[in-house]
């Protein structure tokens, strides 16, 4: 879908439409103008399907007020977003049908996120509880034969921790043993001990600061799991304490010190961050 608009000096602007229901559109402007408070009474609006498509159901409507949006305001929408939604005449973003399908569709054509209404979110997106499985430490195999039997895991979701453990693998520190990284890259599902930084972030975070609170092992999926799925994507949105960490997540050598770092070298692996957490770490604190 293309969107166009231009500043018009006449008193009735155009609006030229094609592949869309003409009427929407009004709306959609309307609602744009009197919520949002973009001037597009000033504007010449063009409107265009492209590949001659003639769309008419209300589900349009999120993502044509976005195309508009992203036109007057000359800033791109991402290539990857996608939106699905109603839009209603106070502004509220409506439900639609067959959403599940919808978002199906939305995967398979390579959309990696995608806007829906904020009522249908929790419930619609919600994964099945037959289809939730939590690691269990009587039975550490169980988890990985089922991922095994469903073909394996499309897509790891996780975070980066404060020493760039992954899950709970951390770095290995013993008088004893060395590990190498392709022998940290074959771990298994397993029972650990948990790292003192990592015992005092989550206090921190989730308890008000008492570690008691929290348990001093815990089962984590080995790196062998998380680096076999298809697509692997970390989250590394802290801030300032995790600014190091994500410069070493991307730039640093691959070594076991730092876990995150193993996963350099994935066919499809991202990491998503903020402007806050992307900025420089502090290089030292002079005496």
């Amino acid at each position: 879908m293309c969107i166009r608009d231009s500043y018009t000096s006449f008193g009735n602007p155009r609006r030229t439409v094609n592949g869309l229901d003409f009427n929407r559109l009004l709306l959609t402007v309307a609602v744009l103008t009197r919520r949002v408070g973009l001037r597009l009474a000033e504007q010449d609006i063009f409107a265009n399907v492209v590949g001659g498509l003639q769309i008419e159901e209300p589900a349009v409507d999120l993502a044509v007020a976005l195309a508009l949006t992203s036109s007057i305001r000359d800033q791109p929408v991402p290539a990857d977003l996608a939106a699905v939604g109603e839009v209603g005449l106070s502004g509220e973003v409506r439900s639609v049908g067959q959403l599940e399908a919808r978002l199906n569709e939305a995967v398979r054509l390579g959309f990696g996120k995608v806007i829906i209404p904020r009522r249908l979110g929790r419930t619609a997106l919600r994964i099945p509880e037959d289809q939730v499985h939590f690691p269990d430490p009587r039975h550490l195999d169980a988890i990985v034969q089922r991922m095994a039997e469903v073909g394996g895991v499309d897509t790891c979701y996780g975070g980066i921790g404060y020493h760039g453990h992954l899950a709970f693998n951390e770095p290995p520190i013993s008088r004893w043993y060395k590990l190498t990284p392709d022998e940290f890259r074959a771990s298994l599902t397993r029972i650990v001990p948990l790292a003192p930084e990592t015992i005092v972030m989550n206090s921190i975070r989730a308890t008000g600061g008492n570690p008691a609170a929290l348990p001093p092992m815990a089962v984590t999926l080995g790196m062998a799991d998380i680096l076999a799925a298809r697509r692997l994507r970390l989250y590394c949105q802290g801030g300032a304490w995790q600014r190091s960490v994500l410069r070493i997540a991307l730039l640093g050598e691959k070594d076991v010190d730092y876990p995150v770092t193993l996963a350099q070298g994935h066919p499809d692996y991202a990491i998503v961050t903020t402007q806050d957490t992307a900025q420089p770490p502090i290089p030292g604190i002079a005496a």
